[in-house]
């Protein structure tokens, strides 16, 4: 194999593997590590201060291991399996929608003085590999999970699925405001609370993205061969 064919190879490795995801979850789980947590994390004071990052780092530092691990946990599996439909949507959640959440619930939540935690963006990415793989317009010719799983179960069969999660994520959402508490995570640690906004615009954050990236393009899958 020459030169030209090695590096067609690990370009077709490399769209394959989900590098960003991984990336960022392996920066989420040292930024929880390190005992400077609480400069990471959103505060309406370190906006005042101009401290931007944590516009990005608020999402990846938790208030206890609990609260940490089912977060992290569950973004490592949703930013995989949304980046295996497109990266794009992907890379554009993490670097522009991660802030323009925290912005909205600053603005929203007139109470809210501090916020940690990846659930909002857990949400966001739930919601996107929902319409990215459930409601998929077409993709002939491309390979991978999703296109098999479409392929061996039918549009059709995905499409039902994908309504019932989509049902089952407002359902969640809307006990979560009449509750307070969540319904996965019951106690996320001594005076902590529940934010279930951040999980309703998360929600939002995850439709928009979902629908302008639901058609995959080539820059998102392989071709098959």
């Amino acid at each position: 194999m020459n030169h030209r064919g090695q590096g067609a190879g690990l370009a077709r490795t490399s769209s394959r593997w989900p590098w960003v995801a991984l990336l960022a979850s392996l920066l989420g789980l040292l930024a929880s590590a390190l005992p400077a947590s609480p400069l990471f994390a959103f505060t309406r004071e370190g906006m005042h201060r101009g401290q931007w990052w944590r516009l990005w780092t608020a999402h990846f530092v938790h208030y206890g291991s609990a609260h940490f691990w089912g977060d992290w946990l569950a973004f490592v599996v949703w930013a995989a399996l949304v980046e295996a439909e497109s990266r794009r949507a992907l890379v554009v959640t993490l670097l522009g929608g991660a802030p323009l959440l925290l912005l909205a619930l600053g603005s929203n939540c007139p109470t809210l003085r501090e916020y940690r935690g990846l659930s909002g963006l857990d949400t966001a990415l739930v919601l996107e590999l929902i319409l990215l793989r459930g409601f998929v317009s077409s993709e002939a010719g491309l390979r991978g999970l999703g296109p098999w799983l479409t392929r061996l179960l039918g549009r059709p069969a995905l499409q039902v699925v994908g309504g019932l999660c989509l049902c089952l994520l407002a359902g969640k959402i809307a006990y979560e405001f009449l509750d307070g508490r969540a319904i996965l995570a019951r106690d996320l640690g001594t005076g902590v609370q529940l934010l279930p906004a951040a999980h309703a615009f998360g929600a939002l954050l995850g439709l928009s993205v979902g629908l302008v990236y639901r058609q995959p393009t080539s820059a998102d899958h392989v071709p098959a061969r």
